[in-house]
């Protein structure tokens, strides 16, 4: 979801909203490059957001921007049959409103824990991190009677890398520098339509 399907990271937005920008977007930089385990790195930036109210995160969300080509993308893969999971590190709360706004099957994310109508600083339940993403490709390809060669997974960061590898076809959108090894199908400019082409649609073809 994040620097994916919308253009920003939902954490840092979060974290803009609470006056605790600089602090987290440190952080998540670390964190995609893959310099920082992903789950350190989330319960690191989550503790920072500690008593943000629930209706401010939840105006936050609200007015996230989609990336350029998303609903394109989304509109060719539906008609052409495709199953849409949204699978994030990011959270909940802006998981089901883009699964909603774009008519995604599923979505799954992190959920914040809030008490009082106010952030706690904690995530609850299991964190949706590299090797969960691994598993939900599976167990929705399986749940949809999809071969694993026929999915495709499309990400920006390392917490991505195991998916992409894991899918039959990986496709790293304006990737960091840590996946660019592994797939060979890589979008360095434009937007999400250019998806279409990568998986034998019509419209742009984007680099490999």
């Amino acid at each position: 979801m994040d620097s994916t399907l919308i253009a920003v990271e939902v954490i840092d937005e979060l974290a803009r909203a609470h006056g605790v920008y600089g602090e987290v977007a440190r952080v998540t930089s670390q964190a995609m490059e893959g310099g920082l385990d992903f789950e350190e790195s989330l319960h690191r930036r989550v503790a920072l957001l500690k008593g943000l109210s629930e209706q401010k995160a939840l105006e936050v969300c609200q007015a996230l921007p989609f990336s350029p080509g998303a609903e394109v993308m989304v509109q060719g893969l539906k008609q052409a049959g495709y199953r849409i999971v949204l699978v994030s590190g990011g959270f909940t709360m802006a998981a089901k409103l883009v699964q909603s706004q774009l008519g995604l099957d599923q979505a799954h994310a992190n959920t914040l824990e809030i008490e009082g109508g106010h952030l706690t600083g904690r995530v609850t339940g299991p964190v949706v991190g590299p090797a969960q993403k691994v598993e939900i490709l599976e167990k929705t390809a399986k749940q949809y009677g999809v071969p694993m060669e026929h999915t495709v997974a499309l990400g920006d960061g390392a917490n991505d890398r195991p998916m992409l590898k894991r899918a039959g076809t990986g496709i790293a959108y304006h990737p960091k520098p840590c996946l660019m090894d592994c797939t060979p199908h890589h979008i360095h400019t434009g937007g999400l339509e250019q998806v279409l082409g990568l998986v034998g649609l019509h419209g742009n073809r984007g680099s490999r």
